[in-house]
């Protein structure tokens, strides 16, 4: 519990510099950035565009609802759920309220590529969200797993996490900096909620229908704070459908010109 405090002070000290020096991208940001519009061409945005979809703050709070009933019904106790939907929201209200405290511009217009946004930058809350329940989910199951299997849970893990990292970086619509923030904060949240929420719900293992009310508004809330941190949450769904219709197109587009070619 004492490193999850000690690393929200760290975003807490970070986020006061950050809005005294006025947001701006620092050198890690520009030179990450610099390197990452030399990969941009259009079917590759296309495809990280539809990734990003998978990771947004709202198909996060699906993931994050399906993710509890699994674990609800696998285990016939609310305890993991809980603590899993618990952290997720608990980072998503830590991601939100440092993003209006630091109030950190996006990049420019002109390194964004795919949808535009304008919401406040640091730190990232795909990132966060993302991360936040990938990290708690690892850290419950990997307690019941095997050694190889345990191990095989978290290079998954930081797999997922770096690939939605590298899709903000690529998409040019947050800064490094901005990302990094957000795996501390997915840490932060992960390393002070589960303990607590485990105390919890210990102490009120008798309150069956208290603890299931409990867990209820933790899903509501998780559902609530993730699309407070990202406006444009509740259009995720249709972006993304929209994405991959466009994206079926291009290849079957290609694929069309190349049998041309060779038959």
């Amino acid at each position: 519990m004492s490193g999850g405090l000690a690393l929200v002070l760290v975003l807490v000290v970070a986020g006061v510099a950050l809005r005294i020096s006025g947001g701006g991208p620092l050198p890690i940001d520009t030179m990450i950035m610099s390197a990452t519009t030399r990969l941009h061409t259009p079917h590759r945005t296309s495809v990280v565009d539809v990734a990003m979809q998978v990771f947004s703050p709202f198909a996060v709070a699906v993931w994050t609802a399906l993710a509890a009933i699994i674990l609800l019904v696998r285990d016939a106790s609310v305890l993991r759920a809980v603590m899993l939907v618990a952290t997720v929201a608990s980072a998503g209200a830590l991601c939100a309220t440092l993003k209006v405290l630091v109030a950190r511009p996006r990049p420019p217009v002109t390194d964004q590529v795919g949808v535009l946004e304008t919401t406040y930058s640091f730190p990232s809350g795909h990132v966060a969200g993302t991360a936040a329940l990938v990290v708690a989910a690892a850290s419950l199951v990997a307690r019941s797993a095997g050694g190889g299997a345990r191990t095989a849970l978290w290079v998954c893990a930081v797999v997922a996490v770096v690939f939605v990292c590298a899709t903000r970086l690529y998409l040019g619509v947050q800064w490094m900096s901005d990302v990094v923030a957000a795996v501390v904060v997915a840490c932060a949240a992960t390393l002070l909620v589960l303990p607590i929420v485990e105390l919890a719900v210990a102490k009120w293992s008798s309150r069956r229908r208290s603890v299931l009310v409990v867990a209820i508004l933790l899903v509501l809330s998780a559902v609530a704070v993730i699309l407070a941190v990202d406006g444009d949450g509740m259009s995720d769904g249709a972006s993304a459908a929209r994405q991959a219709g466009h994206l079926a197109g291009v290849w079957a587009t290609e694929y069309a010109e190349w049998f041309s070619a060779h038959h």
